[in-house]
């Protein structure tokens, strides 16, 4: 347990001093995101909503979007993505539709998380919501303060492919306050 609480004050930290997570007075954040970024020019460019469910499809990702945006649940944004321990679903130029809409990117989420899982001790079927959460962050902090998209892993050349390199480099952080 006392690894545990060492990898959240290390990430804690970490968003602190390196994400430059952004005031909310800074942003318009609304409260249904997990997390937002913006772009240097401070307008949102990728929401994210983090999840610790496991074993999804692209099918049912894009029905879990649907269901969201019928509830006008979130805003729109030009990306969108739903992260899962074992899966990441992308949408470019994600409009609000009732519709469901297949992702464009279906990503296997392991090779990304797996470091991340390793120094925690813990397993994409065991993570706390939380912890997945600052996770999320940290690998997303890696992605926008990268020097160079050839930095990247072979696991992630659908963010330079996709172009939410570019949209993301250099943004800030607006997270959700959870009650």
């Amino acid at each position: 347990m006392s690894i545990y609480i060492h990898v959240c004050l290390f990430l804690s930290l970490y968003v602190t001093l390196v994400v430059n997570v952004v005031k909310q007075s800074d942003y318009s954040m609304s409260d249904d995101w997990h997390l937002t970024i913006y772009s240097r020019k401070k307008q949102m460019v990728l929401g994210i909503l983090v999840n610790r469910i496991v074993k999804t499809s692209p099918e049912w990702a894009a029905q879990y979007r649907r269901n969201i945006f019928a509830h006008e649940i979130l805003p729109n944004a030009p990306y969108l993505l739903f992260v899962f321990p074992d899966k990441l679903y992308l949408w470019r130029k994600s409009e609000i539709t009732t519709e469901e809409t297949l992702p464009n990117y279906n990503i296997d989420a392991h090779p990304i998380f797996q470091p991340y899982f390793q120094r925690s001790k813990v397993t994409p079927e065991k993570i706390r919501s939380q912890s997945l959460e600052l996770i999320v962050i940290s690998w997303l902090a890696d992605i926008m303060y990268s020097e160079s998209p050839s930095s990247l892993s072979k696991s992630q050349k659908w963010v330079v492919e996709s172009r939410l390199f570019t949209a993301i480099s250099q943004g800030k952080f607006a997270i959700e306050q959870v009650a």
